[in-house]
């Protein structure tokens, strides 16, 4: 009789670059300190926008917000035990158990469109630039980095502000019990062609598989410019099989017939 054993772990370190976050048609309104004079001195213009809204709608790729991104790191682990040998001279018997797991945590560096609009959305009260929104749902008094975004000026300290990171984790694992004898029937008899041979089996499958959106993204699904939306959710099945294939030579080195042999092959599966 012999055991075995089989350990392996992998892991895998993806990284994506995607393109910056994109704005068509943001309002920006024309008390924004940061706009420029002869713009706000065209808008208000009679028959112009800003003549009528006070504002004036702003198309932008904001590369200088840098890429959005995503990093993927996937660890694999999978180990097998088992044992097998003789039952008589002609038939053998294997039992083994499978377990095996995929652990993903997916990185995506991307936008909060919350603080963004709060960012972007600048007044002076008369003690410099401020964001006009004072708190929201993701940050509170006096957290907010004004940001202007007329031409490439925007500052470290409000990039990074704006910016955020979503962590997303996947998990997928299975689990396999296994056994099964085999051989031929040559202990007991054999036919003119040849020993009956014969396969008999059962196994058992576990499947599980949970996905953990980061809980920001959760609770707030249209926070960000993207990969934000989602729930978590969780799932699992098992499987109970049984097999068996049998092999009966029927003819064998004969003149019209050098071989014939009939084959039949049997599963029932059922699955939770």
């Amino acid at each position: 009789h012999r055991a075995f054993a089989e350990a392996k772990w992998s892991r895998s370190e993806t990284f994506f670059v995607a393109q910056p976050t994109f704005d068509f048609g943001l309002f920006m309104q024309l008390d924004n300190p940061y706009a420029p004079a002869n713009i706000v001195a065209e808008a208000l213009l009679p028959g112009n926008i800003g003549y009528y809204y006070g504002g004036v709608f702003m198309f932008r790729d904001n590369i200088d917000l840098g890429n959005t991104t995503q990093e993927i790191t996937r660890d694999t682990y999978r180990t097998v035990v088992g044992l097998q040998g003789p039952v008589t001279d002609n038939i053998n018997y294997e039992v083994s158990m499978v377990w095996g797991r995929v652990e993903s945590e997916q990185v995506y560096h991307t936008r909060n469109d919350e603080r963004w609009l709060a960012a972007v959305d600048v007044v002076d009260n008369g003690s410099g630039p401020e964001c006009r929104t004072a708190s929201g749902l993701t940050f509170g008094v006096g957290e907010c980095v004004p940001a202007n975004i007329w031409g490439e000026n925007l500052t470290q300290e409000a990039i990074d502000w704006i910016m955020t990171d979503l962590t997303h984790t996947v998990t997928n694992s299975q689990y396999v019990l296994n056994g099964f004898v085999s051989g031929t029937l040559e202990d007991w008899f054999t036919l003119p062609a040849g020993p009956i041979g014969f396969a008999l089996g059962a196994e058992y499958r576990e499947e599980e598989s949970e996905y953990d959106h980061d809980d920001r993204a959760e609770s707030l699904p249209d926070d960000t410019f993207w990969n934000g939306a989602g729930i978590d959710s969780f799932g699992r099945y098992d499987v109970s099989e049984i097999f068996g294939e049998i092999e009966v030579p029927i003819l064998a080195d004969m003149a019209l017939a050098e071989e014939l042999t009939l084959d039949a092959a049997y599963r029932y599966s059922e699955y939770s």
